[in-house]
């Protein structure tokens, strides 16, 4: 940012959990301030896409909220099949979803996206992670950014990724790029404090 263009102090920013239909009001939705934002200090562009936000209170567990755990240093999701969730565009066309979307896709391993180094120069690197469907028509897509890529496994629900860069809305033969989360756990316990 520079002194022409700022972010509003992070005080000013509200989380909203446990929304699902963001023109309508549900008892379970809450709305909860930002008192921190931690921008990863090496974040450039396609880069180590992530940051993490610290509530001013503990988020409420009700049916429509839950936590979701960590992935472990070295767990691999390769082949396994996840779930992609946001508000983003359904297609390149159409506006921003008002309802929370999921989409259900595989993960590859990170060679499956070595198209975006080919064609547009940007390299697939270890904190990336690879996800979508070769035939197109199923992923992620603009509004989407930030959003989970959550994997079952026998913890329960994963924090997989976080939706980074496509190269549109689920188009043929080109899987969406995802923050790979483990890469950055060292730096999320940092955060926290253990």
């Amino acid at each position: 940012m520079n002194p022409q263009f700022a972010l509003p102090h992070p005080t000013y920013w509200k989380a909203r959990v446990g929304e699902h239909n963001l023109k309508e009001y549900d008892e379970s939705e809450k709305k909860i301030s930002i008192s921190q934002v931690y921008y990863y200090p090496w974040y450039h562009g396609y880069d180590n896409d992530i940051a993490m936000m610290k509530l001013s209170e503990p988020v409420p567990n009700n049916p429509n909220i839950k936590p979701i755990c960590l992935p472990t240093e070295n767990e691999s999701f390769e082949n396994k099949w996840c779930t992609a969730s946001g508000w983003g565009k359904v297609d390149f066309t159409s506006r921003a979803s008002e309802d929370l979307r999921a989409v259900s896709i595989q993960v590859f391993d990170n060679s499956k996206c070595n198209i975006y180094t080919t064609r547009f120069r940007i390299p697939i690197q270890a904190w990336h992670l690879c996800a979508g469907t070769m035939e197109g028509g199923k992923g992620t897509c603009q509004g989407d950014s930030g959003g989970p890529l959550a994997c079952q496994t026998t913890r329960g629900w994963v924090l997989a990724g976080l939706t980074s860069f496509g190269s549109g809305c689920a188009k043929r033969g080109f899987p969406d790029v995802y923050t790979r989360v483990s890469h950055f756990l060292s730096w999320v316990k940092q955060i926290r404090g253990y």
